[in-house]
């Protein structure tokens, strides 16, 4: 009996590979969620959001991005260095995620229960002069 079942796997795993290689579980998982809402939680770097302000600016600016890419979010603040995206497609937010990872004001992204942290280094802070100095020269554009 378990020579028949190892033969059928056998032949279940040759079949997989001529169709087009080994299933990527997270491609399975963004295409079960497609068409259906889902939320993506992710955490900023405390680097990024000293204030509300800062962080809503942060916030604003990742969604932004994201439109740029054809993936439309709603997004909500949860707590200090917390948000949500909402995302009228669920297929779309693996996108979303390997986008925001790439983002050094991100700290880590949730879906379904599933964290993956950003590995990417942050860059050294700047102070508030810093940041006013940059504000400016873009006002003055």
């Amino acid at each position: 009996s378990s020579g028949i079942n190892a033969e059928y796997g056998k032949q279940w795993y040759q079949r997989r590979v001529r169709a087009g290689g080994p299933i990527d579980p997270e491609k399975l998982l963004a295409a079960s969620k497609r068409g259906q809402p889902i939320m993506v939680f992710f955490n900023l770097r405390p680097a990024y959001c000293p204030n509300e302000k800062k962080a809503a600016m942060v916030l604003r600016q990742l969604a932004a991005a994201l439109l740029n890419g054809n993936i439309k979010v709603q997004s909500y603040p949860v707590g200090e260095c917390r948000a949500i995206f909402h995302l009228q497609d669920g297929q779309n937010a693996w996108r979303a995620k390997d986008y925001l990872l790439t983002r050094k004001e991100v700290a880590s992204v949730t879906i379904d229960q599933r964290e993956w942290l950003n590995e990417t280094e942050p860059e050294e802070e700047r102070t508030e002069e810093e940041d006013l100095s940059i504000e400016t020269n873009r006002s003055e554009l």
